[in-house]
């Protein structure tokens, strides 16, 4: 087992960046989250390169392409980049997926909710009323009971059609 020495220098390095876009270019059209894993892993490549974000960078630069770095040096930065850098990019694309993993889940619950209309005024007031179990299925999806959601816009509805019911 070989440590792996972080050089952000190096031209070898930075030729898989090259061979990521491509292979991103290849997939793109086929599979959104590969698509987006591979955007990650591209946007993560050039934030490890980017010495205006991350000033540690320049620590390195003296060891170019050609030589290695010493170790204790290369850890250093490298862990500053993984904190400043790539810890956030790897937060965003998790955020990115869960969110995209729960639109089916959003799109089943609209279409049972808006099939409970019998008017374009209830349809309105449906919507409104999904708004916010939209919101936390993508946020927090645990925290979301479809079936009882469903219920309480039913409740409602048939509450709103009972005071609207003309008295004989």
């Amino acid at each position: 087992d070989r440590q792996v020495i972080f050089r952000p220098y190096s031209s070898r390095d930075a030729h898989i960046l090259l061979q990521l876009k491509r292979t991103k270019d290849v997939v793109s059209s086929r599979s959104g989250v590969l698509n987006d894993l591979l955007e990650l892993a591209i946007r993560a490549g050039k934030a490890a390169r980017n010495e205006q974000s991350l000033p540690a960078l320049k620590e390195l630069k003296p060891y170019g392409s050609s030589k290695d770095p010493p170790l204790d040096l290369s850890i250093c930065v490298q862990e500053k980049v993984m904190k400043d850098a790539i810890e956030p990019l790897i937060q965003e694309c998790l955020e990115k997926l869960k969110a995209s993993t729960q639109k089916d889940s959003i799109t089943t619950l609209r279409q049972a909710a808006e099939s409970l209309s019998t008017s374009d005024e209830e349809l309105a007031i449906i919507r409104k009323l999904l708004h916010q179990p939209t919101i936390q299925l993508r946020r927090n999806p645990e925290t979301v009971d479809i079936q009882q959601t469903l219920e309480d816009i039913g409740d409602k509805l048939e509450s709103l059609r009972k005071s609207k019911a003309p008295l004989v």
